[in-house]
């Protein structure tokens, strides 16, 4: 559809929303208790002070829910993930507990039976940075990154700690401390691991470093990449900013967006990534911002990644408050398309479908005013606005659900993979993916997709975990029987349902067999049939539990017990032998549990 540049700069409706303006802080989506529809997190400064909580969608009213979240001024201190793999998602949390900062808090909450419980993370009490759920090792488990300042800029940590059982402890990596920071995770160059970008102002100054995940040499860590750029160079160095990964061209690999206040002023730049390890400022035509926030998504449903940006000119004063949304034009420009909304900066946004109309909303938070006083308090006009995206768009369909999935390797790694998705709006190449792992059928104990696993809806409105390609690897898994299933995300960041279920067996030598788990009990029509004297009987099992087949005669008499025992759940071929037996009609029944059925079978001698 041909863009109207007057109807999207006016189509940005704000809604009456009960939740306290906040600056300092961030507000995100995310569906806590798994009804279908994006709640909001939400915490930072409001004009009466530390605020945080949890505000309920009630078919697009936003009510609070009871939770007992530490009030704090987090800035990028807040973040939400399911580090235990039990479906629910949790929340962890850094800041500080007035605007003097010497009351710091980091925290994990865990959600469970309606309450978000603190586990007494032994984590340091950090403020003036950032917050970022991951998995950098791969073994399914979500670890927790925390930045920030101990001291309120008298020193500066870098903590990774490393997610064991549900227990936090931590990683020597040797990232440096920032505060003012913001931090992102993504494969940059496709080989499986995790990168990051750390951006803030440290012992070093103000720096923006690319870190490359040391596991594709077989080594736990990071590697400073020091000049990322085509031809030497380093990203623009930034602090109070915001950094993102993003696919801009729909080419499969991850690009960069960088804002924040720079070394001779505010920062905005699109890095594009060449696919070679290195990456090349594209001259993007934004309006550059210090104490930044950015969020991308599709708002117009054209399959290309948009842009929301929102800051001042001035670190210190916030001058010129601005949020702003560019238009990806599919060939690595962006378009400002004049939005009418509310200027902020020391804030945050984000794009989700609240309402279910399928186009992404923003939720935006920050401070409004200018500052003209030494500290930042709660008079700078704190904001916490949802805009309802009325843009007129193509209908967007989910993607196709991901195929031909498969299992390879040995207990040290496995890697899982499948065919690629298609999309409608949404370039095949750009597709993200999301992938479960459980121990059980329909289980996600070992690898928790933060998706409805019934319908595939995203509780989380974020691209796939592993993103575009076509496979994730897992470290370390114990021997035992697993299952899993993969979805597609697109642009728009709507889930396709999930793949048939798979299954795999993993001993100390590898895989050694797999299949798909069937959705419901069953026993197929034997073959061949009629028989002499040798038949197949064929019955599934959704879930693993004691299974009996029987073969009876017409008057109700046992002939034979083929299975009476433990069977995982799959499909299971079973023969036959009726050569002891005189021609005629026989039964074969199947009783797993409360489920029973029979087939007729005819042996003809």
């Amino acid at each position: 559809m041909k863009r109207d540049a007057l109807q999207d700069s006016i189509a940005w409706i704000p809604q009456q929303i009960s939740l306290p303006g906040v600056v300092a802080g961030s507000a995100l989506w995310f569906d806590f208790n798994d009804d279908g529809r994006l709640d909001i997190l939400l915490a930072g400064e409001s004009v009466n002070g530390p605020v945080s909580g949890i505000y309920e969608n009630l078919d697009s009213t936003f009510v609070k829910a009871e939770s007992n979240l530490i009030p704090v001024i987090s800035e990028n201190g807040l973040a939400w993930g399911d580090f235990n793999n039990d479906g629910n998602l949790d929340i962890a949390l850094e800041g500080r507990l007035d605007s003097t900062g010497t009351d710091l808090v980091s925290k994990v909450y865990n959600y469970d039976h309606g309450q978000f419980i603190d586990v007494n993370a032994q984590l340091m009490p950090l403020t003036g940075g950032s917050v970022r759920w991951v998995d950098y090792d791969n073994d399914g488990h979500l670890d927790l990154l925390l930045s920030g300042s101990p001291d309120q800029g008298g020193s500066f940590d870098t903590k990774l700690y490393r997610n064991i059982n549900g227990q936090f402890f931590e990683e020597p990596v040797g990232f440096p401390g920032v505060w003012g920071s913001s931090i992102a995770f993504a494969d940059y160059d496709n080989d499986g691991f995790v990168d990051v970008i750390i951006s803030g102002y440290g012992y070093g100054g103000t720096q923006t470093t690319l870190y490359r995940n040391a596991m594709s040499r077989g080594v736990i860590g990071f590697d400073p990449v020091y000049s990322p750029l085509e031809g030497g160079g380093s990203f623009a160095p930034v602090n109070s900013g915001a950094v993102a990964w993003f696919d801009a061209d729909n080419d499969g690999y991850q690009d960069l967006i960088v804002t924040g206040a720079g070394i001779g002023g505010p920062v905005a730049r699109i890095y594009h990534n060449n696919g070679n390890g290195t990456f090349t400022d594209i001259n993007a035509n934004l309006a550059p911002v210090s104490v930044s926030a950015v969020a991308v998504g599709d708002y117009d449903n054209d399959g290309f990644l948009d842009i929301a940006i929102s800051g001042g000119d001035d670190f210190y004063t916030g001058a010129n408050p601005k949020t702003k949304i560019y238009h990806n034009n599919g060939n690595l420009t962006f378009t400002d398309i004049g939005a009418t909304l509310t200027g902020t900066w020391f804030g945050s946004l984000d794009w989700g479908d609240y309402d279910h109309d399928g186009r992404l909303d923003l939720l935006v938070t920050g401070a409004t005013l200018v500052r003209d006083h030494p500290t930042y308090g709660n008079d700078l006009g704190p904001v916490t606005i949802l805009y309802k995206n009325t843009v007129i768009v193509d209908s967007n369909a989910s993607p196709t659900t991901p195929t031909d999935l498969n299992a390879q390797g040995d207990s040290n790694q496995i890697t899982f993979s499948w065919k690629p998705s298609t999309d409608q709006e949404t370039s095949q190449k750009a597709i993200t993916y999301n992938l479960r792992v459980g121990t059980t059928p329909g289980g996600f104990d070992v690898v928790s997709p933060l998706s409805n696993t019934a319908s595939g809806y995203r509780r989380m409105p974020k691209p796939g975990a592993q993103g575009t390609q076509t496979s994730a690897k897992l470290r370390s898994l114990p021997p035992g029987t697993y299952y899993w299933s993969v979805q597609a995300v697109d642009n728009q960041l709507a889930g396709s349902t999930f793949s048939p279920e798979k299954s795999l067996v993993i001993t100390t030598t590898g895989v050694h067999s797999q299949g798909e788990v069937p959705a419901t009990f069953g026993l197929k029509q034997n073959y061949p049939n009629p028989f002499n004297p040798t038949t197949t009987i064929e019955f599934s099992l959704p879930r693993a539990g004691v299974a009996t087949v029987k073969v009876f005669d017409v008057v109700g008499r046992e002939v034979s017990t083929l299975v009476n025992e433990w069977r995982q759940a799959g499909t299971h071929r079973i023969q036959w032998n009726a050569s002891s037996c005189a021609s005629g009609v026989y039964y074969c029944r199947l009783e797993a549990g409360s489920f029973a059925t029979s087939k007729a079978m005819v042996l003809v001698r």
